[in-house]
């Protein structure tokens, strides 16, 4: 990780996501790892490259969790990394990699800034909806980042409109959420979103 920085790796992935277009070639397997390698930097507290990613690639991670575009990646074979499986490690990895400020402490300073710029890309909706690429082992995932959003954020009271606005109780009894089979941290985590 000290060589990240020291390399320009972080300043190369950065400007690679921020000029991805409908004209990028990449397959959904190379980006996958990409995704990877960016959630294990921040998640390792690689806090420039962090900063970076927040302040220059929400927007486009959030682009990227659109229905439009994991029906696209879902529309690629199978044997060439697309498909099903491809739509929800995408959607698996960004949403992880949305879920680290809140709950690391080395990223406290900087999780106001990005519940902000969260609540202006409208995430609690397009987690929502996003929650039927998922496979039942990472639902968790997209409501515990609801649940920090609406509990702990800067913008805790926009989450919670976003929540209701975008059919968030119609989303826990579609999804089954308090399923008695369901992790322990999911129920709660609903129970308090319904609360």
């Amino acid at each position: 990780m000290s060589l990240f920085e020291g390399q320009g790796l972080s300043d190369t992935i950065t400007a690679f996501l921020t000029n991805l277009s409908s004209k990028s070639e990449v397959s959904p397997k190379g980006f996958i790892s990409l995704l990877s390698f960016v959630h294990d930097s921040i998640n390792n507290e690689c806090k420039p490259f962090m900063q970076r990613m927040f302040k220059s690639c929400l927007k486009l991670l959030c682009s990227l969790i659109r229905d439009n575009q994991l029906l696209s990646i879902q529309e690629w074979p199978n044997q060439s990394g697309g498909g099903v499986p491809a739509a929800c490690m995408v959607t698996t990895y960004i949403l992880r990699i949305f879920n680290i400020p809140f709950n690391q402490p080395a990223y406290d300073k900087e999780s106001e800034q990005i519940s902000i710029d969260m609540a202006r890309a409208d995430i609690v909706h397009l987690t929502l909806n996003s929650i039927r690429y998922l496979t039942k082992e990472n639902v968790p995932i997209a409501i515990g980042l609801i649940s920090k959003l609406v509990f702990t954020a800067e913008k805790s009271r926009d989450f919670a409109k976003q929540f209701v606005d975008g059919s968030g109780l119609a989303t826990v009894a579609k999804f089954k959420l308090l399923a008695r089979d369901n992790p322990p941290s999911l129920i709660v985590d609903t129970l308090s979103l319904i609360s």
